[in-house]
């Protein structure tokens, strides 16, 4: 098969995606009690056994009602941030909704999504407030979603808060960075909650971006370089004859799209994938195909998998 077979089979996966059909649900009703809801979990966590004596009580009171006005204060705080224009327009462009969808959404609408999504980012340390409003958002109008909702959101729900050990919470996250070139040893002396204030902070400079925008932001603000690690890929790189997968970043984009959508990569991994390692992949596995006379795109993306260990439950990377 000729180079140009290879670019056939990738013609073809995108036609296969383009012809897919997400399924719809009817939209659900807003709440009409967010900002109850987005303060509930605090005030919960307030709460104290009966059994301890009436001074105590007292006190507990009082400590109750200063957190509560800081609760509040949160809140109004996160209202004053909202940008109404620039998150109908995440909506679309980053989030890949429909542009019908807001048609239907109010800005009182779009406060209460909002206010939902910053009590999940609070809760869980998970810094890309956007995301969370794109997951509850699908959820009541799934029919204009070409994207959300999606598992490894929903998945981050549950994230435990976190403290100033190193656990496993952000295991990806140092992993991604490290693959940038900069110092495991250097990222793993990092606490969670340091990591966490690291990625907040990436975020509420660039809050248009996304996860291997934070990532890359991260890295560079908060680690030094490992100059030898990232010489010794830069070197691999050059020593292969890698040629560009394509000319036009659009084809680059619906190639992710359909790493997602057709060969089970993790999203959050295909979203912090670079052109550079998409070339990558093709330069080898046409190689491959020039070598042994037989393959098709399934080449490109298993050189992906073994770059991105453990990203796609369809391709074991072997």
């Amino acid at each position: 098969m000729k180079k140009r077979n290879m670019i056939l089979a990738f013609a073809l996966i995108l036609a296969l995606s383009s012809c897919q059909n997400l399924e719809g649900s009817k939209k659900g009703n807003v709440s009409e009690k967010t900002i109850e809801n987005a303060l509930a979990e605090e005030k919960e966590s307030d709460k104290h056994s009966d059994l301890i004596d009436d001074k105590d009580k007292d006190e507990d009171a009082e400590s109750k009602d200063k957190k509560d006005d800081g609760s509040d204060k949160n809140v109004e705080d996160a209202l004053a941030n909202i940008n109404y224009d620039d998150i109908r327009k995440y909506i679309t462009d980053i989030g890949e909704f429909d542009p019908e969808v807001l048609d239907e959404l109010t800005d009182d609408d779009i406060k209460e999504y909002y206010l939902r999504a910053k009590a999940a980012s609070d809760k869980t340390g998970y810094w890309d407030v956007k995301d969370f409003f794109f997951q509850e958002l699908a959820k009541d109008y799934r029919e204009y979603s070409n994207k959300f909702p999606l598992d490894s959101i929903e998945d981050l729900y549950n994230w435990p808060k976190s403290t100033d050990k190193v656990t496993d919470k952000y295991a990806d996250e140092r992993k991604f960075i490290a693959n940038l070139g900069y110092d495991q040893a250097e990222i793993d002396k990092m606490s969670d909650k340091k990591l966490e204030e690291a990625f907040k902070k990436a975020y509420d400079k660039n809050p248009e971006g996304l996860y291997n925008d934070y990532i890359e932001s991260v890295g560079k603000n908060n680690f030094d370089k490992n100059e030898n690690s990232t010489s010794d890929v830069k070197a691999q790189n050059s020593s292969e004859n890698v040629e560009k997968f394509s000319q036009n970043q659009g084809d680059y984009d619906e190639f992710k799209k359909s790493l997602v959508e057709l060969y089970e990569f993790d999203p959050d991994v295909v979203a912090q994938m670079t052109n550079e390692d998409i070339d990558l992949a093709a330069s080898r596995g046409q190689k491959i195909l020039e070598e042994t006379g037989y393959g098709d795109i399934g080449l490109i993306i298993n050189e992906l998998a073994k770059m991105y260990p453990g990203s796609s439950t369809m391709y074991p990377g072997e």
